[in-house]
């Protein structure tokens, strides 16, 4: 079933749901009617791509429809859930420019169908179980209409658990493409607005990747147009147990070593960047390594650990590439000695950010909040 209705959400109030705090029992945000050159507010195009998050989908929606923006076209792609997906979809229906509900050819074709079929200007895409945190749509529209030659821009991001406690963040970077091609950092895709000249020129996701996608996509972007960092706060990454990327981890691994080749093999891209490609290749192996040690996987952590060190033998220099070596030598029983062992030095103020970073910790952040990128790459 799908709908074309395109109803201003600031026209109609949202169902009431008797919950507290954002975005559930909260007015809709007042934006001004025209942006602050007097502009109107150019058309924003949102798609979700569901498939059995009923627990956290209505949360996802409201945030969209909260936003108050004046120019919104918000599309839900859902895959024919059968959890009660389309029944919450159907409640939100009048505020929707189009959703349906079929069997598709998975979350990037899904998303890539809801980016062609949208009108808008600019374009993001918010998982089923993500959310858009207050006024996150316009600092970001204010933003690229202040830069034109941006091909996309990025905020920050709260991660969350499936109860919508903040256990951690992506910490603020200063991008570089250098960077993001050796995967020193990882860009929150809920937190990533596009322009949509962008996929009309260097294509869209790639539906040969099943977890890494956003991943590949940065870095294509990244390689033709300038990527704009926005140091506001613009959405929450839910780790939850029904999350694709949570229940299989170590799929992300071999979709890192793919990304790098393909990128590379392209004569265009090694005469540019070619001097950047044991890098890449180091950083994906390390990032890949890490993924592995996170569940539990210590032979394949080490053997990518070696590997990343052979393509880039500055982390021979690395204390925390040592650190991660051991872990993936000890295993499970000697991770687990060594990380209460970390943990006590840390508690008597005998750590160093390098043992910070090791036992899963920000710098400078609580005990209770992971940092999403990598401190020694």
């Amino acid at each position: 079933m799908n709908h074309g209705l395109n109803l201003n959400p600031l026209e109609t109030n949202l169902p009431s749901v008797s919950k507290p705090g954002w975005p559930w029992d909260v007015p809709s945000i007042t934006v001004p009617p025209l942006m602050p050159d007097g502009r109107p507010w150019p058309l924003v195009s949102i798609v979700t791509p569901s498939f059995n998050q009923a627990e956290f989908l209505e949360e996802t929606i409201r945030s969209v429809l909260l936003q108050g923006y004046p120019n919104l076209e918000y599309i839900i792609m859902d895959g024919g859930s059968t959890d009660g997906s389309v029944q919450i979809i159907q409640k939100y229906a009048p505020f929707l420019a189009y959703w349906i509900s079929q069997k598709d050819d998975g979350q990037s074709a899904a998303i890539n169908a809801g980016f062609k079929r949208g009108q808008g200007q600019y374009l993001a895409w918010l998982n089923s179980d993500d959310v858009f945190l207050p006024d996150a749509i316009q600092h970001v529209v204010e933003k690229l209409h202040l830069n034109p030659s941006a091909g996309m821009a990025f905020g920050q991001a709260e991660v969350v658990n499936e109860q919508g406690q903040k256990i951690g963040v992506f910490e603020p970077v200063d991008y570089r493409f250098e960077d993001l091609l050796t995967m020193k950092i990882i860009l929150p895709q809920q937190a990533a607005f596009f322009r949509k000249s962008v996929f009309e020129s260097i294509g869209y996701l790639r539906t040969d990747l099943d977890y890494a996608m956003d991943v590949e996509l940065f870095i294509r972007i990244g390689a033709a147009y300038p990527i704009l960092p926005v140091r506001d706060t613009l959405a929450q990454f839910r780790l939850s147990s029904s999350n694709k990327g949570v229940l299989a981890k170590g799929k992300w691994c071999p979709e890192f070593i793919k990304i790098i080749d393909d990128f590379f093999s392209t004569p265009e891209q090694m005469q540019k960047y070619g001097h950047l490609r044991p890098a890449a290749y180091g950083g994906a192996y390390y990032r890949g390594a890490h993924i592995y040690l996170d569940i539990d996987q210590y032979s394949l952590a080490h053997t990518w650990l070696n590997r990343a060190a052979k393509n880039r033998p500055r982390y021979y220099l690395k204390p925390g590439w040592w650190k991660s070596r051991l872990f993936a030598l000890l295993g499970k029983p000697g991770k687990r000695v060594v990380q209460t062992l970390l943990l006590w030095l840390r508690n008597n103020r005998l750590h160093t950010n390098e043992t910070n970073w090791q036992i899963g910790l920000a710098n400078r952040q609580p005990p209770d909040q992971t940092s999403f990128q990598q401190k020694d790459n």
